[in-house]
């Protein structure tokens, strides 16, 4: 169990970076449920789901569940495109009855590749050590944006 400090240092992160963003409240709150329910419902360390909700963020055009982007190539919260993780993701929430809309559904499906296929950047996620370098971590080996 992670401490209370640690976490709110965590969330502070991943909300200084949707604060920066010109998102205003509401996006803070979208980041702050995102991170209670990485830390609190899921276990993932701090640093790791700054990383992933400060990608998310970014990705999903704030937290956008729905987002399309690429031209229409890729979808949701961290853009899963077509030629990537779009059809793994669909057939994953077929698999398990889940709304490829709903926002807990997107972040359940990126826990279940870092744990699977991409636990090479988990693992480097979690020796980052803080945020912005678990950010990067999961950038550069999970999203690989074209311009990162």
């Amino acid at each position: 169990m992670i401490s209370r400090r640690e976490f709110l240092q965590a969330t502070a992160a991943a909300s200084a970076l949707v604060h920066a963003s010109g998102l205003g409240p509401l996006g803070r709150v979208a980041a702050q449920q995102r991170m209670n329910y990485l830390v609190n419902e899921k276990g993932v360390d701090p640093n790791v789901a700054s990383g992933i909700v400060g990608n998310s963020w970014h990705e999903g055009a704030g937290f956008q569940t729905s987002v399309l982007g690429d031209g229409g190539d890729s979808f949701g919260e961290f853009q899963f495109n077509k030629k990537g993780e779009l059809p793994a993701f669909q057939a994953w929430a077929q698999a398990n009855k889940r709304n490829v809309n709903d926002w807990k559904s997107q972040y359940d499906f990126v826990l279940d590749r870092l744990n699977g296929p991409y636990k090479n950047v988990l693992e480097a996620m979690r020796k980052a050590g803080n945020p912005g370098a678990s950010a990067d971590a999961f950038m550069r080996g999970y999203e690989r944006p074209s311009i990162p």
